[in-house]
């Protein structure tokens, strides 16, 4: 009695009128048959109402709760849609429960005729993908500037992956502090103790230019997803914003140079601003063993080469991986004395302003920043 085009059940239904037709009259039957036939036809157009209407208002219900994982390569991400309808169409927010991120309000969400299409303007987010009739499920591919990812959205939630801040969260606990260098300046650190308490950890810190907590005290380090086999294995992990970037206190200076002969306690660089924080830590973290190692990758790979000079004796093990080490012959900005402008424009376009406060903010580094999740 409706006409439901495969693959389209969010169609108006509409009714085969050549195949619904009155019979030809049976003039023998005469006027009790005429009615017969007539209340016939309107107890089958009742009919027709009645089953294709509910059929309708199921399959456009996309508001709700929708949910949904995308491998992105190094993690599986959970990606959570909530939809409202509004005057004009839908609007939706979006969690990213495994980066920390909840309620980040959507700059469009649109369905039309079983194609469902967002978009986070902020960090370039694009979706695109397609419903089935009943709206249980969306199949689709969620992008980010070049790069590109499958992701399926369904009706049910799905349980937290290893890595993720809720699979963290039940094994370790997380304290900040502020830690006193010898200068008087002190240093925002965060550090991840196992909940475990008959063991004793070696501790792995990480000092960075880049923001360590910019989620904020109630949630964990990005990087923890990427450290599922260390907390497995038993490590405390602390990481620091290094000296005038971000929350620490005092002034900034790109790739600071080692000073070889101090004449004094107050005289600081960034090996004795390493040494002062393992000095704190093996002091102050609960359930540490008194050993410690510093690794980092990149810019942090320039703070855990500096922990070498001078070394603390807590200090056992350095892993500074393609660190920053002399801009000025064959690293990132002078190529053998060559100035790389494109680099050296994209990075401190960002990275280079000037910080006023202390703050959690900057570098992009979630998703109510300047750039992306993925992509650093």
């Amino acid at each position: 009695m409706q006409e439901l085009r495969p693959g389209s059940g969010w169609k108006r239904c509409v009714p085969l009128r050549a195949r619904c037709a009155r019979p030809p009259a049976l003039s023998s039957q005469g006027t009790k048959m005429k009615d017969l036939r007539k209340l016939g036809a309107g107890f089958l157009t009742s009919l027709m109402l009645v089953v294709c209407l509910p059929l309708f208002a199921i399959a456009q219900d996309v508001t709700g709760d929708w949910y949904g994982s995308m491998d992105a390569g190094a993690l599986d991400l959970r990606i959570t849609i909530h939809i409202t309808e509004t005057e004009d169409g839908h609007a939706a927010t979006m969690d990213v429960p495994d980066q920390g991120q909840a309620g980040i309000l959507l700059s469009s969400f649109v369905v039309e005729d079983g194609a469902v299409t967002f978009r986070f303007d902020a960090a370039g987010v694009e979706y695109e993908g397609r419903a089935d009739p009943g709206f249980q499920s969306i199949t689709g591919t969620f992008k980010q500037g070049a790069q590109s990812f499958p992701l399926n959205f369904g009706r049910t939630p799905l349980a937290a992956a290893r890595g993720s801040q809720e699979w963290a969260q039940e094994r370790v606990t997380k304290t900040e502090v502020y830690i006193p260098m010898r200068d008087g300046t002190k240093l925002f650190t965060s550090y991840y103790v196992p909940k475990d308490t008959t063991l004793t950890y070696p501790i792995l810190l990480r000092r960075t230019p880049y923001n360590i907590e910019p989620g904020g005290e109630d949630r964990f380090n990005m990087s923890l997803m990427f450290n599922a086999d260390v907390i497995e294995r038993g490590y405390i992990l602390a990481f620091q914003d290094v000296r005038g970037r971000y929350m620490s206190e005092g002034e900034f200076v790109d790739v600071r140079p080692i000073i070889p002969d101090r004449q004094s306690d107050r005289e600081i660089d960034e090996s004795t601003d390493t040494w002062d924080t393992i000095d704190w830590l093996v002091k102050n973290v609960p359930l540490n063993n008194g050993r410690v190692g510093v690794l980092g990758v990149s810019y942090p790979g320039f703070y855990s080469t500096v922990a070498l000079p001078g070394a603390h004796p807590a200090l056992k093990a350095v892993s500074p991986q393609a660190p920053v080490t002399n801009w000025f012959i064959g690293d990132d900005f002078h190529h053998n004395g060559a100035f790389f402008l494109l680099d050296a424009f994209s990075f401190y376009s960002s990275f280079g302003r000037p910080r006023l406060e202390p703050t959690r903010r900057g570098h992009g580094q979630t998703w109510s920043g300047q750039a992306n999740c993925f992509r650093r």
